[in-house]
């Protein structure tokens, strides 16, 4: 291995780069795993096929250790930012795609923690264009998988597919949806009726200005459309990519295009979306920043106390020389802008990418990015940045950024004893069933079922600290704060 850059002398910040096979290796998911980070990359053996690799870091950046995937003269692919996922037995999963001369297979891949192979499946398209590969899959409540991608069904077009599994990887059931010619799943996500909410983009081929849209489609559990609606406007703007807000609604991460030069750019905004999870309307629509080429947000999270995190990358010039940072926005509840700032690795001309894919949240509220940095005709590098939840790179960028704990509504239910030890009981006047989640203020889930009036949850595995609990039915969410002891 070598670390091709020094970390800021002060604990707690990082801004590094890694390269450990003198060829390309381009970060694109990361989770928290206790006190170490976990990312997965691609990246290209001595032959150039490309392979899987997991790493795991410690909270200085420094590599624990790692272990590649991949074999024969295939091409290995974990999906979109967000295909890493753990799983509630403390292994991960991987979703993405394996390809070859003739075609390509879906791949879902499960490892323990020590990345040693729980199973491995390829899910097959039997049809004459031997093409399907997913971008983003989720355990879901019932310890099984959901998983979307892509399928081409003809020449020229593309559509969306999703594919529900048990816990070993088999395929329960497979679906697939058109929407305007090529057509693929960006982002996935299990709603709390069990259903799931797919955020998805469709390029239309033909179009004079190449017209593309990001779309959201709500589905069932057994993956029955519930409704689709269509967002942005007639140029060719950003995929939709999706997380479920506390209050059980639903927001949305694209770009809004204001213009399009055909097969080239669009000049985009960032915009972010919250919809109303009974027909996706819009409940508010913002956007932030400024036009910029190729502004594109790569993923979104709401976080415990209900403000929205986002990180993107985008490419300018100046008139002289061409940038490609990466961004990072802070949002309130209601939108509003807490900050955005940009950052990079190396910034001094057009020659170099610095591209942010995803990131988790440490316990001190701490923002580590995973994403890739590629300068000149070098190889291109894992990329990791730790900077603190302000958005600052170092200490004291904005000394006035405070935020604020957002009101949480509490009627409904209670909750004793609060603070609690082993044991917490849970009452509620809702009479239907409801999902229960427990959610610690980094926006880490700890615990999820289903209960009706009552239930008594052990919480003696528990961390010491604050958690938010939040029951959710059909027609409304009910969250209450309480204290581990």
């Amino acid at each position: 291995m070598s670390i091709l850059s020094v970390s800021f002398a002060q604990t707690g910040y990082f801004n590094n780069i890694y390269n450990y096979y003198n060829n390309h290796i381009a970060g694109i998911s990361i989770v928290k795993e206790d006190s170490t980070y976990v990312t997965v990359s691609f990246f290209s053996d001595s032959n150039n096929y490309s392979r899987i690799n997991f790493s795991r870091f410690d909270s200085e950046g420094n590599l624990l250790f790692k272990k590649d995937y991949g074999n024969g003269l295939r091409n290995y692919f974990p999906g979109h930012p967000g295909s890493l996922q753990k799983t509630s037995d403390g292994g991960f999963i991987i979703s993405g795609t394996i390809g070859d001369s003739i075609g390509s297979t879906a791949l879902l891949l499960k490892v323990n923690q020590n990345f040693d192979s729980i199973f491995m499946k390829e899910f097959v398209d039997t049809s004459i264009y031997y093409y399907m590969e997913f971008q983003q899959g989720v355990e879901t409540m019932d310890k099984g998988f959901i998983l979307g991608g892509d399928i081409v069904i003809a020449s020229h077009t593309q559509a969306i597919l999703l594919i529900k599994t048990d816990s070993l990887g088999n395929q329960i059931f497979r679906k697939i949806y058109t929407l305007s010619g090529f057509d693929y799943a960006r982002s996935i996500i299990q709603t709390y009726d069990k259903g799931y909410l797919l955020g998805c983009y469709s390029w239309n081929y033909y179009s004079a200005s190449y017209s593309g849209d990001p779309w959201v489609l709500k589905l069932d559990s057994l993956g029955n459309l519930k409704w689709s609606n269509k967002y942005g406007g007639p140029n060719q703007d950003g995929p939709a990519v999706v997380a479920l807000a506390n209050d059980s609604n639903y927001i949305v991460a694209t770009a809004y295009a204001y213009s399009t030069i055909p097969g080239n750019s669009s000049d985009l905004k960032i915009e972010i979306l919250k919809l109303n999870k009974t027909d996706g309307s819009t409940i508010w629509d913002k956007q932030y920043d400024t036009i910029r080429t190729f502004n594109y947000p790569n993923m979104v999270k709401v976080l415990g106390n209900d403000n929205i995190l986002v990180v993107g990358s985008t490419f300018f010039g100046d008139g002289v020389n061409w940038y490609t940072p990466s961004w990072v926005l802070k949002l309130k509840p209601n939108g509003d802008s807490i900050y955005y700032r940009m950052f990079y690795k190396f910034n001094d001309s057009h020659t170099i990418d610095n591209t942010a894919n995803d990131f988790c949240i440490d316990d001190d509220y701490s923002i580590i990015i995973c994403g890739d940095v590629q300068q000149d005709t070098s190889y291109q590098c894992l990329w990791l940045v730790k900077m603190d939840s302000m958005g600052c790179l170092q200490p004291g960028c904005d000394p006035t950024g405070i935020e604020e704990i957002q009101y949480i509504k509490t009627e409904g239910i209670s909750l004793y004893p609060n603070p609690t030890n082993d044991n917490l009981t849970i009452e509620t006047n809702i009479n239907t069933e409801q999902k229960l989640e427990i959610v610690n203020l980094i926006g880490q889930t700890v615990y999820t079922s289903y209960i009706n009036n009552r239930a008594n949850i052990n919480t003696s595995a528990f961390a010491k600290g604050v958690y938010i609990l939040k029951l959710s039915s059909d027609k409304e969410t009910v969250i209450r704060k309480f204290v581990k002891q």
